[in-house]
């Protein structure tokens, strides 16, 4: 009878190897032969522990869990593009990935989140310069500023539209403007999600490069705004374009002005472009949206997470999803170029808070 060595029986539970020869090698040191059928069972056993181990391993990946937060309400348009992304994503990075809606002071709460949480690429931040160029310019008590982030990847960018109330007497924004001229004692009135957001620079730009005055009221986010411009409360909103505004344009509830940009939008093309307009020419045409990791994540997680999204932003489902939401789907860009690209928009939206007299409070 063949007894076997209790520490090296012991061993074969322990290591995890995947070569069966080199185990029992390892386990029968002094090169004795051992009985066909223990040899047998343990280059058997070698092959169970190694395929756990690796089993165990993808296993941890998945196990792992990417938080994507999202700086407004379940509902929002920003949730709708986080929706259309999800599982795209968690396919990619074939990891559980979740959507946090962290909303409050012009959506820097959700980002201080992120910034606050380990630099380890397992929090993304959908972000735009409503929430981190903006904000820290308008708000005394925003603390982050727009270095403190880089961008992965771009989702998308949302065209700005003029929307006047229904019975506001004007059927272009050159009538807009005119109506404003001529009532100077009586400015009209405006909506925005927030002092510092970028519908209150850009109607305040409006107002600065056409000589008028409006009167600015704001609201803690779009829905309000948009039920007090169909209330006829607020007499116009620059917003972003979004099914929603159809919808209600459609039904009567809205008079819709102008598109930003210089081609009309293609699901609405009754409305203006900008390019058409007298008044609108020069402004900025549209609010992206990219996902963001703190400046410090390492670049090894930054690479990740790019291809990822690379991917993501690629899927022709993916693009269809965000064109029903009104975007225009993001072309492909490189770290290097998103780097440019966002160094470039702090400087344009700080130059525009500037030209408005822009004041932290």
């Amino acid at each position: 009878m063949v007894v076997m060595n209790p520490i090296w029986s012991l061993s074969v539970v322990l290591l995890p190897a995947y070569d069966g020869a080199i185990l029992l090698d390892a386990l029968n040191p002094s090169g004795d032969a051992m009985n066909p059928a223990i040899t047998r069972r343990l280059f058997n056993l070698s092959c169970l522990v190694g395929s756990a181990s690796l089993a165990g391993a993808a296993w941890a990946q998945e196990a792992r869990i990417t938080t994507l937060v999202v700086p407004y309400p379940a509902g929002a348009l920003s949730d709708a593009i986080a929706r259309a992304v999800q599982e795209p994503l968690r396919g990619q990075l074939q990891q559980t990935l979740v959507i946090d809606n962290v909303s409050g002071v012009s959506g820097t709460v959700g980002a201080q989140k992120v910034l606050s949480a380990p630099a380890d690429g397992q929090m993304l931040f959908q972000g735009s310069p409503n929430e981190l160029i903006l904000p820290p310019l308008a708000l005394k008590s925003v603390k982050l500023r727009a270095e403190d982030f880089r961008i992965v990847h771009p989702i998308g960018e949302s065209p700005f539209v003029l929307i006047a109330r229904a019975g506001l007497p004007v059927k272009t924004a050159d009538e807009l403007i005119a109506l404003a001229r001529s009532q100077p004692d009586k400015p009209l009135t405006y909506g925005s999600t927030g002092i510092g957001s970028a519908y209150h620079l850009l109607t305040e730009q409006l107002a600065n490069q056409n000589g008028v005055k409006f009167t600015h009221v704001p609201y803690r986010g779009g829905a309000p705004m948009v039920q007090d411009l169909i209330g006829g409360r607020l007499d116009f909103v620059i917003t972003l374009y979004n099914s929603v505004i159809v919808g209600m344009t459609e039904k009567g509830q809205l008079n819709p002005l102008a598109v930003f940009g210089n081609l009309r939008h293609e699901q609405m093309k009754s409305m203006p472009a900008a390019s058409e307009t007298q008044v609108l020419k020069g402004m900025p045409s549209s609010l992206w949206t990219a996902y963001m990791v703190p400046a410090k994540t390492p670049d090894a997680v930054v690479q990740r997470l790019h291809l990822a999204l690379l991917k993501v932003a690629s899927d022709m489902q993916v693009r269809s999803l965000l064109e029903k939401l009104g975007m225009r789907p993001a072309q492909p860009m490189s770290l290097a170029d998103s780097a440019t690209f966002y160094t470039a928009e702090i400087a344009r939206y700080r130059a525009l808070a500037a030209a408005i007299h822009l004041q932290a409070e």
